[in-house]
């Protein structure tokens, strides 16, 4: 039956809704990907540590992607299946009764509630907190809100909803306000016991009403309604076509990455680093530094930590302050930057020359979950060449990920054999390398990198019925391209490194780095 749908055309389109930039990709039943389509936008960054953006923009970008790929295809309108929409997580706008926007949105890398975050610890308490929602007091979304009420108290009060950003453009395209599961549950707000609920009793502890949030929490891979006349006038897309609800980033990366079992870790090499398994049950927890929960669109828990700087955005900085000359080689030879770039990694051993890279640019993840930080580098010589801060960045994410796979095995007591990489970075063989022989384990990367916009196209094949179960959209639509594997000399380097140097780096200059941040701030408000 599905070989018939497929030379028929049927397809599907994933969106993703990114931090600074939105991507759409049409997919064929078998996960091909038959058109694609990239739009940019702007992050504002009003003050230090402040990241907003106008929800406008998505929605913009979100109706220039479909037009773009329903036009400029052969493929015949009448044989889109549907559409879901995937996400950059936490991120909110407030909006009114006709949900407009009546402020930028506040992103999910915005780190302005730190002491919203204290307060909460204080109040109700870090384990309290993390045991009725799965995620302890940290950057999500809520505390964003208590940001809101307790700054710009006449804002907060004319607010009608909070929506993330999903159930923004969701609404635009059907007429309907709902949210998901895994869009809610990064909130910090949801009962993760029962996560078609918010979790009221912290919502008031916290002082904040829940009645400002989206009433209606649907599971993924559940149509939330069709494309209307109004929206189709604007997006290409025929009346009619069914918008099925998808999840945040990170859970489609994992899906359309192919994580679908215990064992697995799949880590994403993208503006943010996260690590990602699957829980058959509601794991352990009690120990809230550890890890944070996530819900996959097949409805399974998922234990995500996180590195809030990854290989983009490291990569990024580093290029902008200190590759001009290999952008310039780039350029002379003709070929692509961000490839001569990675591959400066190849002409330095293991170990970098001793330069060593704690990735805490913008701010901790587990277990630490320091907002107010800094990255640390060690080791610069004046022998250090570029090469070797591209490596020390590569190796300090891996050696991160190393931390987090041990907080995640002992969440599920389940070890874990294998990776599986996705986001821009997979794109690299080095980076790949690199992580098998730091990790230990294979590595495996998958056919598209648009694993994302792959996950939300999953989610639509299967709600809207060409597939059964997303066991078999999985099967279907996944493909695996290359695998690594670790490299036994290096591996036993990486793992005294790691063991005798790595893991104290932070731990020495962490009161240090702390320190020096409280004392700026002092000076700033004087």
């Amino acid at each position: 039956m599905i070989e018939k749908t497929c030379q028929r055309g049927e397809y599907v389109i994933g969106v993703d809704v990114g931090t600074s930039s939105a991507k759409a990709c049409t997919f064929d039943l078998f996960g091909n990907v038959v058109e694609e389509a990239h739009v940019d936008y702007k992050v504002l960054t009003p003050r230090p540590g402040w990241r907003e953006q106008k929800a406008e923009w998505w929605w913009e970008a979100t109706v220039k992607l479909l037009k773009e790929l329903i036009e400029k295809g052969d493929l015949d309108k009448k044989n889109l299946k549907g559409i879901a929409i995937t996400h950059q997580r936490l991120t909110f706008v407030p909006v009114d009764r006709k949900i407009e926007p009546i402020y930028n949105a506040i992103l999910w890398n915005d780190i302005r509630c730190s002491k919203e975050v204290e307060y909460a610890r204080e109040t109700i308490g870090e384990a309290e907190i993390f045991r009725k929602t799965g995620v302890a007091p940290g950057y999500w979304s809520i505390y964003k809100i208590l940001w809101l009420k307790n700054n710009i108290e006449k804002l907060y009060e004319n607010t009608y909803k909070f929506v993330l950003v999903p159930d923004f453009i969701c609404y635009k395209l059907t007429g309907n306000l709902v949210t998901t599961q895994s869009a809610a549950i990064l909130t910090g707000a949801l009962d993760v016991h029962n996560p078609n609920k918010w979790r009221t009793d912290i919502i008031r502890a916290l002082g904040l009403d829940e009645s400002k949030l989206v009433d209606e929490i649907l599971p993924s891979g559940v149509i939330i309604g069709e494309v209307t006349e109004e929206a189709s006038k604007v997006t290409s897309v025929p009346a009619g076509v069914p918008v099925v609800t998808a999840a945040g980033d990170q859970p489609c990366g994992t899906l359309g990455a192919g994580l679908r079992k215990e064992g697995q870790v799949a880590v994403n090499g993208g503006t943010s680093c996260t690590s990602e398994v699957i829980s058959e049950a509601l794991p352990r927890l009690d120990d809230p530094r550890s890890y944070y929960l996530e819900i996959s669109p097949t409805g399974k828990y998922i234990l995500e930590t996180t590195i809030p700087s990854g290989g983009s955005d490291l990569m990024k900085w580093f290029r902008e302050n200190f590759g001009h000359k290999l952008v310039e080689e780039a350029i002379s030879k003709q070929i692509d930057v961000w490839t001569h770039i990675y591959d400066q990694a190849k002409y330095c051993g293991a170990g970098s020359l001793g330069v060593m890279l704690v990735p805490y640019f913008n701010s901790a993840g587990p277990p630490y979950w320091d907002l107010d930080t800094g990255g640390v580098v060690i080791g610069l010589t004046t022998d250090t060449r570029p090469s070797h801060f591209i490596r020390a960045i590569m190796e300090g994410l891996a050696f991160e990920v190393k931390r987090h796979t041990r907080l995640l095995e002992s969440g599920t007591g389940v070890k874990i054999n294998e990776l599986l990489m996705y986001g821009g970075s997979s794109r690299s063989d080095i980076w790949n390398q690199i992580f098998s022989d730091v990790i230990g384990v294979k590595v495996l990367v998958p056919e598209t990198p648009e694993t994302t916009s792959l996950g939300a196209a999953i989610c639509a094949a299967m709600g809207s019925g060409v597939y059964k179960s997303f066991e078999e959209a999985i099967q279907n639509m996944v493909h695996i391209k290359k695998t690594y594997l670790p490299d036994p000399e290096k591996n036993r380097i990486y793992e005294e490194l790691f063991e005798r140097c790595y893991l104290s780096i932070y731990e020495g200059v962490r009161d240090v780095t702390l320190e020096a941040k409280r004392i700026l701030k002092k000076y700033e408000k004087e």
